[in-house]
């Protein structure tokens, strides 16, 4: 997964200057070249601030290439997909304690697994709490 924060590294990488290391990204270069990183990030952190063009509600979250948790704080509510199972992001499971097909977890343990990945993901990136 890249994101466009890994735009700047990148090319930074490509032109051969040195990244500093206040940037946040990672250059996806060795992706571009066909190989992934071991250390590549398994998850990604987004945010919406929200604007009336779109009729969204402000909202961030944390994706991985199955799961993606999302956070509505102005409308203190959480939603949980599958995006395996349901790429449309159609039925929450968050609330949902059922066990997850093929596998020996419940949903209430990716979510609390990814509620831990999102908290890690906004300390790196020094998001202040809403």
């Amino acid at each position: 997964m890249v994101q466009n924060l890994d735009f700047a590294p990148t090319f930074l990488e490509i032109a051969g200057a040195e990244i500093p290391n206040e940037i946040q990204g990672d250059s996806f270069l060795p992706l571009l070249r066909g190989t992934t990183p071991q250390d590549w990030k398994p998850s990604i952190y987004y945010e919406y601030t929200g604007e009336p063009t779109h009729n969204v509600a402000a909202h961030y979250g944390v994706r991985t290439t199955r799961w993606k948790l999302i956070r509505w704080p102005d409308l203190d509510e959480w939603e949980l997909f599958d995006l395996e199972t349901d790429p449309q992001e159609i039925r929450s499971l968050h609330d949902s304690s059922a066990r997850v097909p093929g596998f020996d977890s419940t949903y209430v343990d990716i979510r609390e697994k990814l509620k831990v990945e999102l908290l890690r993901l906004r300390t790196m990136y020094r998001v202040p709490n809403p």
